[in-house]
């Protein structure tokens, strides 16, 4: 019995992952489809080769700004937990870490790219993953306190209240998460003082001294601030985009519609956002009169533009191998 159990828990650790690509795969594909089957795609090409490239070029410059502000917060984050690996390891890492987020299915490789390339610069492995670890939550939480600002507007948009209700509820829901990680070590092992417990949560009793480091260091204000600066960046990259397309998107309602588009192309359920995003944009873009073609080109124009930019990367790279 206990042979036939252990079969299917490595049966299950080798299928898995490639179960988890063609979930991914099958979903990003499934959702293009449906987006471009709606739309009429002499017109997406239309938009497309009439595009302004002085805006484009604008929302190129946009994107590269938000990348190397990546990097300073990463640094920041770094130095909160006592590590000073220099600002050219850092930039290096989060160029060819964006480039490989991008490139590569999972969106993972940069991260763990990142790890190493960072680790090479003197900081611990663990260090390493959990600065990584934390920095992709703070943008995450930045995405959800910037929805909830707007949140008003937004389900005046779209005519559903609910909203009102489902940003915020995220958001305090994410931070009570945040704060239960702080101080898990402190509170729950306190209380339950198990070997066998410990060695379960160690992963996570790792994590709450860092957070603690962070929200206590002198660079907290930064580290936020720079946080909330990669959805507001976002945001305006998808309205000089749009605005080279020659799509009616006014500046401040980029802001309202753009984040929930953010997060739901965040889920990790697709492959680097593909078809999720597009699917979001027509959705959400419909609700302020921007019809299906224009919202997906839009979209793809997006896609393409940060894959473009991303390709700075390969400078970093091969600078590297030099």
């Amino acid at each position: 019995m206990h042979d036939t159990i252990r079969s299917m828990i490595l049966f299950l650790k080798n299928t898995l992952p490639g179960a988890n690509w063609l979930v991914r795969f099958g979903l990003s594909g499934a959702l293009l489809w449906v987006v471009f089957s709606r739309a009429d795609l002499n017109n997406v090409f239309i938009y497309a080769v009439n595009l302004d490239i002085g805006y484009l070029m604008i929302a190129a410059s946009v994107l590269l700004s938000q990348i190397a502000l990546n990097a300073c917060r990463w640094l920041l984050l770094l130095h909160a937990l006592g590590y000073a690996p220099g600002a050219r390891s850092a930039i290096d890492a989060t160029f060819i870490g964006n480039l490989l987020n991008l490139c590569l299915p999972g969106g993972l490789g940069g991260e763990v790219y990142r790890v190493w390339r960072i680790g090479k610069a003197g900081v611990n492995v663990k260090t390493s993953v959990i600065s990584v670890l934390i920095d992709r939550i703070l943008v995450l939480l930045a995405t959800l306190f910037l929805s909830s600002v707007v949140v008003v507007e937004f389900s005046r948009i779209v005519d559903q209240h609910f909203y009102v209700i489902l940003f915020p509820t995220l958001l305090m829901v994410a931070c009570c998460g945040v704060g239960f990680i702080a101080f898990f070590d402190r509170f729950i092992l306190s209380i339950v003082d198990w070997p066998t417990f410990v060695r379960k949560v160690s992963a996570i009793t790792c994590v709450s001294p860092a957070i603690r480091s962070i929200f206590t260091s002198r660079y907290i204000f930064w580290i936020l601030a720079l946080s909330l600066s990669s959805p507001i960046f976002l945001s305006t990259a998808v309205y000089f985009i749009a605005a080279s397309l020659s799509i009616h998107l006014e500046f401040a309602t980029s802001f309202v519609i753009v984040p929930p588009v953010l997060l739901l192309a965040a889920l990790p359920i697709s492959l680097g956002g593909w078809g999720l995003r597009e699917a979001a944009m027509v959705f959400i873009f419909g609700f302020v009169g921007i019809g299906s073609v224009e919202a997906l080109t839009l979209s793809l124009s997006f896609g393409v533009a940060a894959m473009a930019v991303s390709l700075v990367g390969f400078v970093f790279l091969l600078d590297n191998r030099a």
